[in-house]
């Protein structure tokens, strides 16, 4: 296991802003995790059953709020890990500050040695407190460690344990809503759909989730239909707005009625035109 840190600095308002709109469980879930990786030395198991014990709910919600922080991008895998950019970077660090403070404490004892050597004093005593207490703290072996080796930042042992097989759940988790999305859509349309009501301070629960792909699919082109929802920045969606919106488009333009004496003259015209004559319209007077 990574040395993690026993504290790390954390920015209020940048981490409100980042929350903003994600909702109760979801940002619980998300501190909890967070403080996880960084007491692990930046990335941790991913333990649904252990979240689950922490939060005080099932399971399944465990796992549907860790895949839901996953799709935000607020945290992300690498091989079997959960991790966070930021958490990986400050606990490196953290640790490649220590490391270089304890090298430059060893340095200094060792001068102090040979200075001593050369001088004929042999092991004086410290001359202060401070010495006497870095002395201790170089040359002290924690956890069967050899001396000299660079201490980790904080005991093990306090940590949650790790995972096991034992502790994995056995129901397979639950699908997240852009699966649930892609049951209907293209996956290219289906991560946009979710992105789009990120954007909107709007994040899809799993249910909103299956309602719009029901609506989606009852289109005779879901895709199509998606596309539409985002270009207008709609919240939801109802199949209706697409069928109103072809009917407006295959309306044919209104044609002006044509008056007798308008066909009279375009027939006069034609005869005309084709016996090189008038056309003669016998007059009665019985009309």
């Amino acid at each position: 296991m990574k040395a993690g840190l026993e504290w790390y600095k954390h920015e209020p308002r940048a981490f409100l802003d980042g929350v903003q709109g994600l909702g109760p469980d979801v940002i619980g879930a998300y501190i909890v995790l967070l403080d996880l990786i960084y007491a692990r030395g930046g990335e941790t198991k991913r333990d649904d059953r252990h979240l689950s014990g922490i939060l005080g709910c099932s399971i399944r919600m465990a796992t549907s709020l860790t895949d839901k922080l996953i799709d935000l991008g607020k945290l992300s895998f690498e091989g079997d890990l959960i991790t966070n950019s930021r958490a990986k970077s400050d606990t490196k660090s953290a640790r490649n500050g220590y490391e270089t403070r304890s090298k430059s404490q060893r340095e200094r004892r060792e001068n102090e040695a040979t200075s001593n050597k050369i001088n004929d004093l042999g092991d004086k005593q410290e001359t202060s407190a401070l010495n006497r207490e870095d002395k201790n703290r170089i040359e002290k072996e924690p956890n069967g460690s050899k001396s000299g080796e660079p201490l980790p930042l904080f005991d093990p042992e306090t940590l949650p344990p790790e995972p096991t097989e034992e502790t994995k759940p056995a129901a397979p988790p639950k699908p997240t809503a852009r699966q649930i999305l892609q049951s209907t859509l293209r996956r290219e349309t289906a991560d946009a759909v979710v992105k789009h009501r990120v954007k909107i301070r709007k994040p899809l629960t799993d249910r909103a989730a299956e309602l719009l792909a029901e609506k989606f699919g009852r289109c005779e082109d879901p895709d199509a239909a998606a596309d539409m929802m985002i270009a207008n920045g709609w919240q939801g969606f109802e199949p209706a707005w697409v069928e109103g919106r072809q009917r407006q488009a295959n309306t044919p333009t209104t044609i002006p009625r044509r008056t007798t004496a308008g066909v009279l003259a375009d027939m006069a015209r034609d005869y005309g035109e084709t016996n090189n004559e008038p056309l003669q319209i016998e007059s009665r007077r019985d009309w």
